[in-house]
């Protein structure tokens, strides 16, 4: 019975119970903006601008706002005002977008009308920690592109002052921002890359102005998120990632022989911390590399 209750408590403390009540244009307008989302997932060119512009009611401004900042050209999206976390009433129309985007998927062979998904999300419970870590995805190709040309070197993120409620926030936060800055890495490690690597990492911003590998606060309660088409572990599925990310900047300075920034990664990161090795996919190296530095 206990553990009932206290399933049902944690169920209120992370679901958005009340229903987001739209104006009809403001509802109209709405899907039209997921419509046209959906069908220009780059956010390319002035017509993609002007067609959301046109939509823009005061309701959806913020919206409208970061839109058409995804194509990567100001560096505004990240800015302390689109960081921010927006309240749970924006935070489901986001993922109203989210859901329209799904079901025009050209794999989805039950579309329904988008005006039905729309109601569908409006009107029923979400997870916040879904809502808050499908807001900042959404962010990431605006980034991506950016930090193609762009060095963020001079820019500190303060998590800290961006209204997120709690720990699991400021880590979905973290591993959201933090993915179009990393995950080029990967590629560059397959390719022997190093210097690439290097170069990247010295046009990263700052977290909480330190290095990003020095965040390191992941203990939060895990949860299941939609994710891939299923379900799936919050802290396993980003947090292995995170950590493949990490290994291949590490490894870059290690084949550079940049032996004392080697060791500031190693012993100021997650690479060094015990408890998470079990989400990294390579938990018996990391705990032997791990044993061998405390000797």
């Amino acid at each position: 019975m206990k553990n009932l209750i206290a399933g049902l408590f944690l169920l209120g403390v992370f679901t958005v119970n009340s229903q987001v009540k739209l104006t009809d244009s403001d509802f109209k307008n709405l899907v039209a903006i997921g419509e046209i989302r959906s069908k220009d997932y780059m956010a390319n060119g002035k017509d993609f601008d002007r067609s959301l512009t046109k939509l823009r009611t005061p309701k959806l401004a913020h919206i409208v706002d970061v839109l058409t900042l995804l194509d990567g050209n100001d560096t505004a999206l990240l800015s302390a005002r689109h960081l921010t976390r927006p309240d749970n009433e924006e935070l489901q129309l986001w993922y109203v977008l989210r859901e329209i985007g799904n079901n025009m998927q050209k794999d989805n062979k039950n579309p329904r009308p988008n005006t039905d998904v729309a109601k569908d999300i409006l009107g029923k419970p979400i997870d916040e920690r879904w809502l808050v870590d499908n807001y900042y995805d959404e962010l990431d190709r605006g980034i991506s592109m950016m930090f193609n040309e762009k060095d963020f070197s001079a820019i500190n993120l303060d998590i800290q002052s961006y209204n997120l409620k709690n720990q699991t926030e400021k880590a979905i936060f973290f591993l959201n921002i933090i993915k179009p800055f990393t995950q080029r890495f990967i590629l560059l490690n397959n390719v022997k890359n190093p210097d690439k690597i290097m170069e990247f990492a010295a046009r990263m911003p700052q977290f909480n102005g330190k290095a990003y590998y020095t965040f390191t606060y992941f203990d939060f309660e895990d949860f299941e998120y939609p994710f891939d088409h299923g379900m799936a572990s919050y802290t396993t599925t980003n947090l292995k990632e995170y950590y493949n990310w990490l290994m291949c900047h590490f490894m870059a300075t290690a084949e550079k022989g940049m032996s004392a920034v080697t060791k500031e990664i190693y012993y100021n990161s997650i690479l060094y911390t015990q408890k998470y090795f079990k989400y990294s996919g390579v938990e018996t190296d990391l705990t032997e590399i791990y044993n061998n530095a405390k000797q």
